[in-house]
Parts: structure tokens; C-alpha cells; sequence
């Protein structure tokens, strides 16, 4: 799970969501909503749900509205991006 969480972590890094890396925060920025997003994901995986795009974008709109306090309208202004974001952890999702 440790390699895993790294990977997680970079995507998270990467994407950038909030553009807080991009002004300079530590690459380290998300590092706790990659977490929740790895945990909640493998908690779902391990009750059985199929994790598809639409399981995997909706735990990452639920986890960042909360960590970032987001209201409804917030969020959603955030939602092309997380889309994208979500594309590629459920690829990480599906890795053996």
C-alpha cells in the first residue's frame, strides 16, 4: 500500500487541483486528501463496490469539499479538474 499511497500522492502533487504547488506550497500540499481519497477507495474496494469513474469522482468531490470547506458552488468549479484527477487514480485503481 505504500508504493501505492506514493502514487497517489505524486497524481495529487501533479494535478495541482487548488494551485497551491503552483504558488509555491511544499509538493507535499495534498498528501492528506490523497490519503483519505487511497483509504476511503480501498475501504469501498474491499466491500465489493466496483470502483468506477463516477465511485471514484464522487469520493474525491466528497473528501475535497470537506478539506477544503468547500460550499456546493465551490466545488463545483473545481469539477474539471478533479474529473481529470479522478481519471487517473481510478487507473490506479484497477493496477494488480
Amino acid at each position: 500500500m505504500a508504493a501505492l499511497l506514493k502514487e497517489y500522492k505524486d497524481l495529487f502533487a501533479e494535478h495541482d487541483v487548488e494551485g497551491l504547488i503552483g504558488e509555491g506550497a511544499p509538493r507535499d500540499e495534498y498528501d492528506q486528501e490523497a490519503t483519505d481519497v487511497a483509504q476511503k477507495l480501498q475501504d469501498l474496494k474491499s466491500a465489493g463496490t466496483k470502483l468506477d469513474h463516477a465511485v471514484v469522482l464522487n469520493v474525491l468531490m466528497e473528501i475535497w469539499g470537506k478539506s477544503f470547506n468547500l460550499k456546493s458552488a465551490e466545488l463545483e468549479t473545481r469539477r474539471e479538474k478533479l474529473t481529470k484527477l479522478a481519471t487517473k487514480v481510478e487507473e490506479l485503481c484497477v493496477k494488480p
